[in-house]
């Protein structure tokens, strides 16, 4: 792949994209910074950063299944200090509602 293509232009998509992101990582010196929203990220970040934001723009539109409620319940709930009934937070769609099952946040 040509240096400076952009990833998201060669429609590769799951493990495909995966690899590809992968592959071009594993050649970048440690050094190496990226500019990300006004701070600098190296290679070991951009991963994270890339898979954080594949997932939280790829709900961008989707709202059949999704989470409700507020900040503070939300996180009682994951972290396990309040069962689902004792918070305000609510789920639509049964996939939404497994997710709020079985999320955990481990701190």
């Amino acid at each position: 792949m040509e240096p400076g293509r952009a990833l998201d232009d060669l429609g590769a998509e799951g493990d495909e994209l995966d690899a590809l992101v992968v592959a071009r990582l594993r050649d970048v010196p440690a050094d190496q910074a990226f500019p990300w929203y006004g701070l600098e990220a190296d290679a070991a970040l951009m991963a994270p950063l890339r898979l954080m934001e594949t997932w939280a723009h790829g709900q961008d539109g989707v709202a059949a299944q999704r989470v409700q409620g507020s900040a503070l319940d939300f996180c009682l709930r994951v972290t396990r200090r309040r069962s689902l009934a004792e918070t305000g937070v609510t789920a639509v769609g049964q996939d939404a509602r497994t997710w709020l099952d079985v999320a955990r946040v481990f701190l």
